[in-house]
């Protein structure tokens, strides 16, 4: 059986409509049929991508497969999985994209943008889909809270006696606990400045 090849342009560069939709639909990543081996007729959006990501260095990208629905629902999902793992691979190996800011999920057939009974629908349901999420700058690796407010929370907490243990728990200490438990060289250095 033989696909034909259809490309569908977008409004506007890729970069500028991940930036203001957050997500969209590439159909200019091709691969061998049946495989996850991409053609190198996807270099060119490939590259434009990475060029993306690089400009951009806060963003990080959710890369979606999608197939048509020729072939089982568990042959295409596991099809669409692996399409979009040589996505990621291809701009981590190939264009030097840190690995953490890809991450790849397959739909296999159950996402549809046409009506798969004709050669045209099927081209448009094969495709890459990229949604893009921004990373907050300077967040702690455990929380969602960025390191500023970690910081001041921890230097509240010592101002008024609060100690964290590691199981999560709390203890707040009298100002006499606290005041005793400071090193006797603050207090001397304290005298002498006065």
């Amino acid at each position: 059986m033989r696909y034909s090849k259809v490309s569908f342009p977008t409004a506007g560069p890729l970069e500028k409509q991940l930036a203001a939709d957050q997500r969209i639909d590439v159909y200019g990543i091709y691969f061998d049929v049946n495989t996850d081996r991409l053609r190198r007729e996807s270099d060119p959006v490939l590259q434009e991508i990475a060029g993306a990501l690089e400009r951009n260095p806060q963003w990080q990208l959710t890369i979606d497969g999608h197939t048509d629905s020729v072939g089982t629902a568990e042959a295409n999902m596991n099809l669409s999985q692996r399409r979009s793992e040589a996505v990621r691979a291809a701009l981590v190996d190939r264009f030097g994209i840190v690995a953490g800011r890809l991450t790849t999920r397959g739909y296999g057939a159950t996402v549809p943008k046409a009506a798969d009974d004709t050669p045209q629908g099927r081209a448009q349901n094969r495709r890459v889909e990229l949604v893009r999420h921004s990373r907050a700058r300077f967040s702690h690796p455990c929380s969602s809270r960025p390191w500023s407010l970690v910081l001041s929370a921890a230097r509240r907490e010592s101002r008024l006696g609060h100690s964290r243990h590691g199981d999560g728990r709390r203890t707040v200490h009298k100002r006499a606990d606290v005041a005793r438990r400071r090193p006797k060289f603050a207090s001397t250095a304290t005298q002498r400045l006065t």
